[in-house]
């Protein structure tokens, strides 16, 4: 499938007009989320991995890598419909066959799948507020531990490395040409590009001191 804008089909809602591919649908399970805050969700994620991931050579890999994205967008706002167990299951879409279809025949499936729902757990906990749980004491502790520490946890968080292995995965590759170390410095300058260009959204969200 090539990287072409066809995907796209504009959904118009409250006098908002958003593009995203209508195979995201397939499987959403929207719960009690209102119809325009699902064609938000749905053309955030469809923008967010176009941005980081401009270009595939596999449409398959990609639909999936956009679908992980949907479910983290959620678990960033909607934490409670995250399940705090190790679910398969996430607001329809079967997470175990997401994260096959991306990382399947690669050197990365492990990896990458704890990566991700450990970045669910994490940012649903934080979504519920339950900021006062054993789970959220510790990730704070953690956080001021070390420099080291805190950029480890900020490449979970922002779904870093797992963003560098999905663009591989997206583009024929089969494992990550990185060493640990190597591939935490490029978390750390990702992460840094990132916050740099997202500091006032940060702010206006209440997430920067």
């Amino acid at each position: 499938m090539s990287n072409k804008i066809e995907h796209q089909t504009a959904v118009n809602v409250s006098n908002e007009k958003w593009y995203f591919p209508q195979e995201l649908r397939d499987g959403l399970q929207p719960f009690n989320l209102s119809s325009e805050t699902i064609a938000e969700t749905l053309a955030c994620a469809w923008e967010y991995s176009r941005c980081v991931i401009p270009n595939w050579t596999s449409w398959e890999r990609y639909l999936a890598f956009n679908r992980t994205i949907i479910i983290a967008i959620v678990a960033e706002f909607r934490g409670d419909l995250i399940p705090e167990i190790n679910s398969k299951n996430i607001i329809g879409y079967d997470v175990d066959e997401l994260l096959s279809t991306l990382f399947g025949g690669t050197s990365m499936r492990e990896d990458m799948s704890r990566e991700f729902r450990t970045f669910l757990l994490m940012s649903a906990e934080k979504s519920r507020k339950q900021r006062d749980s054993e789970l959220f004491g510790r990730y704070l502790n953690a956080l001021a531990k070390s420099p080291q520490w805190w950029f480890r946890l900020r490449d979970c968080d922002a779904l870093a490395r797992y963003t560098i292995a999905s663009a591989l995965a997206c583009n024929g590759f089969s494992e990550i040409p990185f060493r640990e170390e190597q591939l935490q410095l490029v978390a750390e300058l990702s992460d840094t590009l990132y916050d740099a260009v997202a500091f006032y959204k940060h702010r206006a969200e209440g997430e920067t001191r």
